[in-house]
């Protein structure tokens, strides 16, 4: 069971360049966690729309969620900006190749607030950077300079 945000899309302002805490896509599920995506079989649900620190991705099986992927975060200061750092992104073996790592990345997006620079992770020191830089590539990122995978935040430009 799902409940819906009560208030309808005109009375969150037109004006996007004063735009509300929390946007108009967010649920909260019968156990009160924030739910940005649903379909039939699975939810992405955020801890924090202000700080995000963790994704989760739920598959509803015998009428209860189970986690079987996350997205794990935390808010860095690099080169005098904020940005979210992505820890790593974990979805389990069953699950992959359904495209639910680059929903909970997309997710990631489309909540971050406008004092928010964009989304970095280091790659270098990772194991496997292949992934890591396809993912990062699919939503518009690019290697910066300093050895890191980054995505700006499409939100700086629109309200500016």
């Amino acid at each position: 069971m799902v409940a819906q945000s009560k208030k309808r899309d005109y009375e969150y302002g037109i004006e996007i360049s004063k735009p509300k805490k929390f946007e108009i896509f967010a649920n909260i599920d019968f156990f009160g966690r924030n739910i940005i995506f649903q379909d039939e079989n699975y939810k992405i649900s955020i801890d924090n729309f202000e700080e995000p620190n963790l994704i989760k991705l739920l598959y509803k099986s015998d009428n209860r969620d189970i986690k079987v992927g996350e997205l794990v975060c935390t808010k860095k200061k690099y080169f005098n900006n904020d940005y979210i750092y992505i820890n790593y992104v974990n979805v389990s073996d069953k699950h992959k190749g359904a495209g639910y790592s680059y929903r909970m990345m997309n997710c990631l997006i489309s909540i971050l607030n406008p004092n928010i620079k964009g989304i970095l992770s280091c790659y270098k020191d990772r194991i496997e950077k292949k992934p890591m830089v396809k993912l990062f590539s699919e939503l518009g990122g690019y290697v910066n300079g300093f050895g890191y995978i980054e995505i700006l935040n499409p939100k700086i430009n629109v309200l500016k």
